[in-house]
């Protein structure tokens, strides 16, 4: 079909512990000319983008760890920077995390899924495009070690007492280390990480 989506992970890693960053590269590509463009927003300022919906089965051992918040108001600050490519067959990549998305809670074999409403005509205006369904990649999750869990608390501790915060907020940057460090905090899910978060 035209055009596609294509997800994949970073050096085809499809085994993570409970509570690791999960990245996925999500790529997009088009065999007619200048028929397609993609939103390329990578933030909002409600802090939660729309654009991917992540089909996870089975539909259990999971959840959203973000499903109270998002739904304890009647509404939230929407918008941000974005801008639009046009497809063609070299890959447009957009980065995520899936655990911004999906909090796994029991070990298992996961089969992943991303409908993306990122595409629409070119030249139009309208967000929230037709949906385009990617291939599955089946993930394996496995339980994590108190080890392993102790061991990243204390790395994203140590970035996060090296660094300085900016002066003013700006926006997420997966690659920045003190970025990084936060996330871990909020995706390890363990005692000891919501207390250094409390902090």
């Amino acid at each position: 079909s035209d055009p596609q989506l294509t997800i994949s992970t970073p050096n085809n890693q499809l085994c993570f512990r409970i509570g690791e960053i999960i990245p996925l590269d999500l790529a997009f590509t088009s065999s007619s000319h200048n028929k397609y463009q993609m939103d390329m927003a990578s933030y909002d300022r409600s802090g939660r983008l729309n654009e991917d919906r992540f089909v996870i089965d089975p539909s259990t051992g999971w959840d959203d760890p973000l499903q109270f918040y998002f739904h304890s108001y009647n509404g939230f600050m929407a918008g941000g920077l974005r801008g639009f490519q046009v497809l063609s067959p070299t890959p447009t990549t957009i980065h995520v995390e899936l655990n911004e998305w999906i909090r796994f809670k029991t070990p298992g074999q996961y089969r992943i899924t991303v409908i993306s409403g990122r595409v629409s005509e070119t030249g139009s205006s309208r967000l929230g495009g037709s949906g385009v369904t990617s291939n599955s990649l089946i993930l394996t999750i496995v339980p994590a070690t108190k080890e392993w869990q102790e061991s990243a608390l204390k790395a994203a501790l140590q970035i996060l007492d090296s660094t300085k915060p900016p002066a003013v907020p700006a926006v997420p940057n997966l690659s920045d280390p003190r970025t990084r460090a936060i996330k871990t905090l909020r995706y390890l899910s363990t005692p000891d990480a919501a207390r250094e978060m409390a902090d």
